[in-house]
């Protein structure tokens, strides 16, 4: 069974991502991780990208 609040959990992560300057990535799969293009995060001074991949985060 979903949780009825995910909706709320969903908007927050994005609005996280969008904040810390990342690119958030969807999808069933990615074809290559190596090759993904990585932005600068200056709060860890590293480069990254945020993957979530369809169901990945859902329980039934």
């Amino acid at each position: 069974m979903k949780d009825p609040d995910r909706w709320w959990h969903r908007f927050h992560y994005e609005d996280w991502v969008a904040r810390e300057g990342l690119e958030l990535i969807r999808g069933h799969r990615v074809d290559n991780v190596y090759t993904v293009p990585l932005r600068h995060w200056p709060r860890t001074d590293g480069h990254a990208v945020q993957i979530e991949l369809d169901g990945a985060s859902e329980s039934d």
